[in-house]
């Protein structure tokens, strides 16, 4: 049998051009046509966008980051629009601007983001630039990053965290991203904001605890996993997962047959199938026999994680300092 072969034709520059002036929204197939712009067709559009009203270059952005998140989204360079986007007047398209830069991993654009925190009018937009900044700092715990560039970003969310407004939102997105940076500085700022005495601030120390990855932190983790607030458990039954917390294993067993919050007892699942020792995988096999479908197929997902993590570890402790080195 022959191959149907595809009858849907590619969109033009020019179709897409038309198509985010016009009324009636472009299918993706149209957007898709953005895709890395020749340096003419860029100059053309560097003119056109500005005319477009706010709302209608804010639905674009959107369907953009929708198009980049697809699952063959690699196919799509945006980059130079998502760039843009980041001087536009509209906060809402700068927001879009920064998160569709996500897989940009340029330095160059650190000082962007560093001016962007320091400099713009909205509060909204310069957390997700302390959001973006967070990246670099994970960039540099992997080494994938120059420790000149790493120290850059780790000094402007340092340099944040003293204007930022307490407790607003740009305040705890740099608490959360200076998580990735693990050191007595950040220990010290992460214990005083759990202990704030503030929901908002406890629950963005957590999430960089997890971030951290360091185990440091059981006492207040293990403490906040029998929380009165439904939001507190689940954020710190995350954190024991993303620090392996062995010492949990037990508690996040609890969660999920007594606790009466479905995303608690999934956030529990999850965390044991990073955890994924011998009683973790143990746990999650008696919760893929839950009466309620969600639970169970999450069990499966995270057993089936936990067994692939659990054979990854049991390779490298067989193996010795020299094996590893390669």
């Amino acid at each position: 049998m022959a191959k149907k072969v595809s009858t849907v034709k590619k969109a033009t520059f020019a179709e897409a051009l038309a198509g985010i002036q016009a009324e009636d929204f472009p299918v993706a197939r149209v957007l898709e046509a953005l895709n890395d712009m020749t340096p003419s067709d860029f100059k053309t559009f560097q003119v056109v966008w500005p005319t477009i009203p706010d709302e209608r270059r804010s639905d674009v952005m959107h369907a953009l980051l929708a198009v980049n998140a697809l699952e063959e989204g690699y196919k799509f360079d945006f980059t130079a629009i998502f760039r843009l986007a980041l001087a536009d007047p509209d906060e809402r398209v700068r927001i879009y601007g920064v998160e569709g830069l996500e897989p940009d991993d340029s330095p160059l654009l650190i000082n962007i983001f560093a001016r962007m925190m320091r400099e713009d009018a909205s509060e909204i937009v310069k957390a997700a630039c302390a959001t973006a900044l967070g990246r670099y700092l994970y960039l540099g715990e992997l080494e994938e990053l120059a420790k000149i560039d790493r120290d850059k970003a780790y000094s402007a969310l340092m340099g944040a965290l003293l204007v930022a407004p307490r407790n607003s939102l740009f305040h705890h997105r740099v608490i959360e991203s200076i998580g990735f940076a693990d050191n007595e500085e950040t220990r010290t700022i992460l214990a005083e904001a759990h202990d704030s005495g503030s929901e908002d601030l406890r629950l963005s120390a957590i999430t960089a605890m997890g971030r951290s990855g360091n185990q440091l932190w059981a006492p207040r983790l293990l403490a906040d996993l029998v929380s009165d607030s439904a939001e507190t458990r689940g954020r710190a039954a995350w954190a024991c997962g993303e620090t392996f917390l062995d010492d949990a294993t037990g508690e996040l067993g609890r969660l999920i047959r007594e606790d009466h919050d479905q995303e608690v007892q999934l956030a529990a699942i999850e965390a044991l199938g990073e955890i994924a020792s011998d009683d973790a995988r143990a746990l999650l096999k008696r919760a893929t026999d839950s009466k309620v479908e969600e639970l169970a197929l999450a069990a499966e997902e995270a057993l089936e994680n936990a067994e692939m993590l659990g054979d990854v570890r049991q390779i490298l402790d067989t193996m010795d300092e020299e094996d590893l080195a390669g």
